[in-house]
Parts: structure tokens; C-alpha cells; sequence
């Protein structure tokens, strides 16, 4: 029966930054397809990082299970999403509960922190709301969320990076916290949560609400040492073992 896997590339980035991932399950029997969220990439050549509501992305998502179905009835189709990807993943599970087989999530923005302050908080959900056109700096470079040198050199360069979100974005991400911590309890296809311990820009107490919160029975969580974005890590290997080892729990568990 054949396997597809969806993959869902990090905040800021595009899909050839999932280059290692799809190597890695194609050598697996996997068909690995990665679209450029809308916003990012070659979806847009003006506005980058800007969308009105996240839903957008599970439609998105949707499209592309609908013409896998469409030319196999029969596959198995997973999701691996990471950073913002691994949002949309979730998302995704919920809005369509019966279309994905499992999903990974690495790193999900759960909560709109990101390892800023309090203060900053409110502001940028004052910009969101009076300026949605207004650019908001990431929080952070994003070439120091990997801990090999020469993809960080890579994004450093990359003129398709985009390192700035619009308000509109920002308050788009906040509601799809929201959605993700108050429905978590319809939660109903297995999922795996990787996540990087001790890092500013991810909030164990959300993933843990969410994974605690979450009824669906093939449920699991593996905390790493590791930079935010485990795809570009030098270790990425071991990363991408356990979720094809959870991918093949899932698919075991649906025969």
C-alpha cells in the first residue's frame, strides 16, 4: 500500500529546506511532497509572511491529501510538520480528522511567546489589531535555530528566507493558539510531538496542555537536546527515525 508524507516546513523558511527529510523517507518508501505554505516561498514574490487566518494552510493541506486520494483510494497519507509546519500539522488533524493516518509535529508554535516579553506581547497584539500590514521582525535569527554551520549559512543568504511576519500574520498565529488549546479534546489521529528542551522560543507547558488534553489513544512525546530546527540539525538523522518508527505504529495500528 503506497505512503505519502506531507511535510510542513519552519516559520520563516521554504520547502527546500526539507531536502534531508525527503531523502530520508524516500529511502523509506515514502512519496515525501513539500509545498511552500502560503505566504513564504514561491507563493508570494511581495507580502511574505502574511495570511488572515491559518485555516487557510489546512485547506491548503487538504487539496493536496484530495489528489493523492484522487489517483490512490487506498494510500496511507501522514503528516510532518515542524516550527510553524508542525502548527499547521495539528491544525490540519483536527480539521480533517479522518484524512491523515498520523501525524508529527516538531517544535509546534503553540503559544505566541516566542521568548518574548510581556510587555512586547502586548504590543505586537496591538500592532496585529490597528497596523495588519505592519512587518514584525521575527523574534529571533533564523540561522541560529540550527546548529550546523553550513545551513545557517545557507538561510543567512537565502533572499527567500523571510524574517518578518505582517500583523495580520501575528494575529492569525494567536488564534490558531487558541484553537489548538481549547480543541485539543477533539483530538482524534495519532500524533507524536518532538520537542527541543530549554529553548526560549518553545512552550512546554502548551505542548504538554495539548498532549494532556488530547483523548486520541495512539499519543506520543519525545523531548530532545537539540536546536529549534531539528531538520537542520546535525543530528537530524535520529529525529527522523523515531517519527518513521511512529509512522509505522500508526500505519499498524489502522490494519
Amino acid at each position: 500500500m503506497a505512503k505519502y508524507l506531507i511535510a510542513l516546513h519552519d516559520i520563516g523558511l521554504h520547502r527546500g529546506y526539507l531536502s534531508y527529510l525527503k531523502d530520508f523517507f524516500a529511502r523509506h518508501g515514502y512519496t515525501v511532497i513539500c509545498p511552500d505554505l502560503l505566504g513564504f516561498g514561491q507563493t508570494t514574490q511581495h507580502n511574505r509572511g502574511d495570511i488572515a487566518n491559518f485555516h487557510d494552510y489546512t485547506k491548503e493541506v487538504a487539496e493536496i491529501s484530495r489528489e493523492i486520494r484522487r489517483t490512490d483510494g487506498e494510500a496511507r497519507i501522514f503528516l510532518w510538520g515542524e516550527s510553524l509546519g508542525g502548527t499547521v500539522a495539528l491544525m490540519y488533524a483536527l480539521d480533517y480528522p479522518k484524512c491523515a493516518t498520523g501525524v508529527v509535529a516538531v517544535n509546534p508554535i503553540l503559544s505566541t511567546q516566542l521568548g518574548v516579553s510581556k510587555i512586547r506581547q502586548v504590543q505586537l497584539d496591538m500592532i496585529a489589531s490597528v497596523a495588519p500590514e505592519k512587518r514584525i521582525d521575527l523574534p529571533f535569527l533564523l540561522q541560529d535555530l540550527t546548529d550546523d554551520e553550513k545551513v545557517a549559512g545557507v538561510i543567512a543568504s537565502d533572499e527567500m528566507v523571510c524574517s518578518s511576519v505582517t500583523g495580520r500574520f501575528w494575529f492569525a498565529l494567536s488564534k490558531a493558539c487558541v484553537f489548538l488549546w481549547t480543541d485539543a479534546s477533539r483530538m482524534g489521529v495519532p500524533f507524536l510531538l518532538q520537542y527541543s528542551t530549554g529553548s526560549h522560543l518553545v512552550s512546554e507547558s502548551a505542548l504538554e496542555h495539548f498532549f494532556s488534553t488530547a483523548p486520541v489513544a495512539l499519543k506520543q512525546k519525545q523531548v530532545v537536546e537539540g536546536p529549534v530546527f531539528l531538520s537542520l540539525s546535525q543530528k537530524r538523522e535520529e529525529y527522523f527515525q523515531k517519527a518513521f518508527s511512529f509512522f509505522e505504529l500508526c500505519e499498524a495500528q489502522t490494519k
